[in-house]
């Protein structure tokens, strides 16, 4: 793994030019070494040793890097390294053959009938330079996306009697269909493809882009452009995967900016348009009537408090071990904690209370779970319960080891799905962790707990966890004693 100085060395060496983040760690290259985007996209991560450009997605290990930097200096771009050759004479290319395709396609029956079914027409044609390509005896309708007069990639797709499938330049950068549209207009109309977005422009409206993927792989940079603007409007497919998708995206883009547009009888606008026949007044209609989306549908964990039924919190022992929930049992090494969580599942293994009060409900399940991670199952913990008058039958020891990992995780849940106890005990807490986590990190601490608290909460039993107390000094308040993060309390 390079240290922070390797990168700054090799960076100055090279003369590439790049910005630092706030946390003075990391280099923002100010052009991209594979792409050539000058937006300062492509990050060197020094403690990580990666790297990763958010425009063409290229990524990888500091020593990839360091190769692309030599291969471009056998290459004679020694000169600031400012972009890589041939990415740049790919894009002249690229641009080179968008317009010989589109030139090919005049006569040619088979493409132009193509887009003649699908509704567009010549001047859709010429304008976005739809072309066609052939490959010995296979043909393939080609759509180019431009990016400030240029284009950028090209995407192909067959014609019968080839399967239906599409296929794009590879290398290349990806962008918004008719992303120069995007300069032009503080309201964008947000399609599922080409098509699509071509059918929005030939009836009049320009400031139509379209998704040239999926819907889960929206590149960040795509989602920043979006988020300039004043107002986005979601025109997606109208079933369910495409209103689905649209609520994703106005996650991402911002709720309060994105408006959507459900076609009433037509399944996407080249239906809309083309098939039934509708104009651009009909769709400037749904425009001005398009709906905000709703916050609280957007996000599914948010809800009003008005609505949230209150529900009282049960005990297995009154104020102190709430069901469904995690309890942490705290205390110095030989004050008895591992001795009193015994008592606790004896207790319980009896169809008792561990201590008066007694609450005005019986325990369901006598079944309890102990996970020992410390102490043995046969010298020390069964002696102690058989001390204690637990009813062994109901007691269950797994003693080997486990962690609150994804695997550990679903063992776990498949045991209290099938045993359905009222208690697990931990003990001790250091055994389930893991060893990869820093208990000292608040956020590598909760995502494991939260695991163990949502099992505790679907299975409505309580979960007990001991754990040992650091060597602070005395003068420290109990609660900021506890071995590791404070977020371990529940």
């Amino acid at each position: 793994m390079p240290k922070n100085k390797n990168v700054k060395e090799l960076l100055d060496k090279h003369q590439i030019q790049y910005e630092m983040d706030s946390s003075e760690n990391n280099y923002k290259l100010k052009i991209c070494l594979f792409c050539g985007s000058s937006n300062s996209k492509l990050e060197v991560h020094a403690t990580k040793g990666c790297f990763k450009c958010w425009v063409c997605d290229e990524s990888g290990s500091f020593s990839k890097l360091q190769s692309k930097i030599r291969s471009q200096e056998h290459a004679g771009n020694t000169e600031n390294l400012t972009e890589d050759p041939s990415k740049a004479n790919k894009v002249v290319d690229l641009t080179k053959t968008a317009l010989r395709l589109h030139s090919e396609l005049k006569g040619n029956l088979d493409g132009e009938q193509f887009y003649r079914i699908r509704g567009i027409n010549q001047d859709s044609i010429d304008y976005f330079k739809l072309g066609i390509e052939k490959r010995g005896s296979e043909r393939w309708t080609s759509i180019p996306h431009f990016k400030d007069g240029v284009a950028v990639n090209i995407k192909y797709r067959s014609l019968p009697p080839l399967e239906k499938k599409w296929r794009q330049e590879k290398g290349t950068q990806k962008t918004l269909f008719n992303n120069d549209a995007l300069k032009n207009s503080n309201e964008i109309i947000l399609t599922e493809g080409e098509i699509k977005t071509i059918a929005l422009h030939q009836v009049g409206i320009k400031n139509a882009v379209g998704l040239t993927g999926g819907v889960s792989n929206i590149p960040q940079t795509w989602i920043d452009q979006l988020r300039e603007k004043e107002r986005v409007i979601l025109c997606l497919d109208s079933d369910q995967p495409g209103q689905d998708a649209a609520l994703e995206i106005a996650k991402r883009v911002g709720v309060g900016k994105c408006f959507n547009i459900v076609l009433p009888d037509a399944k996407d606008p080249d239906e809309y348009f083309f098939d039934r026949r509708h104009t651009k007044s009909d769709f400037l209609k749904l425009m001005k009537a398009a709906k905000q989306f709703d916050l609280h549908q957007c996000f599914s964990g948010l809800q009003r408090a008005i609505n949230i039924l209150v529900e009282k919190i049960s005990f297995l022992w009154d104020s102190r071990i709430p069901i469904s929930k995690i309890t942490m049992l705290d205390g110095n090494p030989g004050v008895g904690k591992s001795h009193l969580a015994l008592a606790i599942v004896a207790a319980i293994s009896r169809g008792e209370h561990p201590w008066p009060p007694v609450l005005d409900f019986e325990i369901d399940s006598h079944e309890v779970i102990v996970f020992c991670g410390e102490d043995g199952a046969a010298d020390t913990i069964v002696p102690r319960l058989k001390m204690l008058k637990a009813n062994l039958d109901h007691v269950h020891i797994y003693s080997k080891p486990i962690v609150f990992d994804e695997k550990g995780l679903i063992e776990i849940e498949s045991m209290v799905a099938a045993q359905k106890p009222a208690l697990l005990l931990f003990d001790p807490m250091t055994s389930f962790i893991g060893g990869r986590v820093d208990i000292h990190r608040a956020n590598e601490v909760r995502e494991r707990l939260s695991a163990v608290a949502r099992i505790a909460e679907k299975h409505s039993c309580s979960v007990l966890i001991v754990r040992h107390l650091n060597k602070g000094g005395s003068k420290d308040h109990a609660i900021y004693r506890g071995l590791g993060s404070i977020d371990l309390l529940p």
